[in-house]
C-alpha cells in the first residue's frame, strides 16, 4: 500500500497466516494505492469489508450502475504497476479499522461471485470468510511474510489450486 501524499509505503507486518495489519494506524481519509509486483502473468481482485458486514468489489472499479468493469484484473506482462490508475482507495472516518482482501490468481475469476461467496459466510472474521469463500482454489502451500520495507510477500509452489488472499487490516485513528 502507498500513501498518495508522500508515495510512502504504508508498512505491513503478518500477524498469522495470510493476514497482515499497518505497523501503526493510518489517519482517516488517508488515501492509497496498492503497489504490484508480480514475477508472472496473474489476475489481481480486491475486496472490501463494509461498515455493514458485507462485501464490495474494490478492484476491477465499476461505478455505480455499472455491469461490467473499463477496468481489467489481468496483469500480464511482470514487474511493477501502481493501481488503480486512476481512482485510489481512502480509509474512512467509521471504525478504528479497515479490512481489505487482495486475491491473485493464475487464472481469471468471477469475482462478483466471489464477493456474494465472501459476503454469505457464515464465518465471523473476515479472514475466515474470504478463505472459506475460496477454499476450493486457494493453493495451501503459499508462504507469507513481510519485507523489511513493510510490504507484503508471498511464494507458491506450482499445483492444481490456482489463487492466493492476503487479508489487510488498516488500524486507523
Amino acid at each position: 500500500m502507498v500513501n498518495n501524499a508522500d508515495k510512502k509505503n504504508i508498512p505491513l507486518r503478518v500477524t498469522g497466516g495470510n493476514v497482515f495489519q499497518t505497523t501503526s494506524p493510518v489517519s482517516a481519509g488517508t488515501r492509497f494505492k496498492m503497489s504490484i509486483e508480480n514475477a508472472t502473468e496473474c489476475y489481481i481482485y480486491v475486496f472490501g469489508l463494509d461498515t455493514n458486514n458485507t462485501t464490495y468489489v474494490l478492484f476491477p472499479y465499476m461505478k455505480s450502475g455499472e455491469t461490467v468493469s473499463k477496468h481489467s484484473p489481468y496483469c500480464g506482462i511482470t514487474g511493477y504497476r501502481l493501481f488503480p490508475k486512476a481512482q485510489s482507495m481512502e480509509a474512512d472516518n467509521i471504525g478504528n479499522k479497515d479490512y481489505i482482501a487482495i486475491v491473485v490468481s493464475k487464472d481469471e475469476l468471477d469475482y462478483n461471485a466471489i464477493n456474494s461467496a465472501i459476503t454469505g459466510s457464515n464465518r465471523s472474521d473476515f479472514a475466515g470468510r474470504v478463505n472459506a469463500a475460496l477454499q476450493g482454489i486457494l493453493i495451501p502451500s503459499a508462504r507469507y511474510t513481510n519485507t523489511n520495507d513493510g510490504r507484503i510477500y508471498f511464494k507458491v509452489n506450482t499445483n492444481s489450486n490456482k489463487a492466493v488472499a492476503c487479508v489487510v487490516a488498516i488500524d486507523k485513528r
